[in-house]
């Protein structure tokens, strides 16, 4: 049995019995990682260091934190990795966590500019819909897009005409994009009529100082599915190291205008 299978069935026992996952002590292995100047202290005394390890250190239970330490950090970026997929269950309660600790550290997605990649972000801003029962505790509606948007698309990529002027970053950076899958735009198309209306019902009713935040999140996803939909063309996160100054800069420029 596969575990797409088992997670769908666990999922529908949780369900059908009101409760979560980790009430039926059902716990899948943690795929994501964190990095940068976090310290974490689990139940039994062991430290967790962010910093401890440049290809970063695994994810842990949240249930298993005794106390977290973001004193030093003044954001926080969730990067899609491309061989891991959507997120799972722990690194959204994990990111979750990190909120609820520091609710004024701003939390930004930095995805792909395809379908999937906003879906992703969707899934940590607002849930899915495959765990709707468990979504209040596990969103993170303040959360922002640092990229990719169409604008960080080179100017003429692939043939396609993106409408912005050339500027000294764009500097042998011209690439040829690959385009849109009818399977990808079928999945924009859905996702706009399904997931980016204007509603807030997604918010937890604690979290009210979100909404204004969800309200322009919103907005923003739903022009960039447009566009993407009208450019034809999708990109990964990597087309930013072309650029001058790498990942790193376009990365440090992006954070300075939120």
């Amino acid at each position: 049995m596969s575990q797409n299978i088992v997670d769908r069935l666990v999922d529908d026992l949780a369900f059908t019995f009101g409760v979560t996952r980790s009430s039926l002590n059902v716990t899948a292995e943690a795929k994501g990682l964190f990095a940068g100047a976090v310290t974490l202290e689990r139940r039994n005394g062991v430290i967790l260091d962010g910093a401890s390890d440049v290809k970063g250190v695994v994810v842990p239970d949240p249930q298993d934190l005794v106390s977290l330490d973001l004193s030093r950090i003044s954001w926080i970026l969730a990067i899609e990795k491309k061989a891991q997929g959507y997120p799972d269950l722990l690194t959204r309660s994990f990111l979750r966590l990190l909120h609820d600790t520091r609710p004024t550290i701003p939390i930004y997605g930095l995805v792909d500019y395809d379908p999937d990649g906003l879906a992703i972000f969707h899934t940590y801003a607002y849930g899915s819909l495959s765990l709707a029962h468990e979504n209040h505790a596990l969103v993170v509606p303040s959360m922002q897009v640092l990229g990719l948007h169409a604008e960080d698309i080179p100017a003429h990529a692939g043939g396609s005409c993106v409408s912005r002027e050339l500027n000294e970053d764009d500097m042998d950076y011209e690439i040829d994009l690959p385009p849109l899958s009818l399977k990808e735009r079928n999945k924009a198309r859905k996702m706009l009529e399904r997931y980016f209306d204007e509603g807030t019902r997604e918010i937890p009713e604690h979290m009210w100082y979100a909404i204004e935040d969800c309200k322009k999140s919103k907005a923003e996803l739903k022009r960039e599915l447009q566009v993407m939909l009208m450019l034809g063309v999708k990109a990964e996160i990597q087309i930013v190291d072309r650029r001058r100054g790498g990942l790193e800069g376009w990365a440090r420029e992006k954070l300075r205008h939120f």
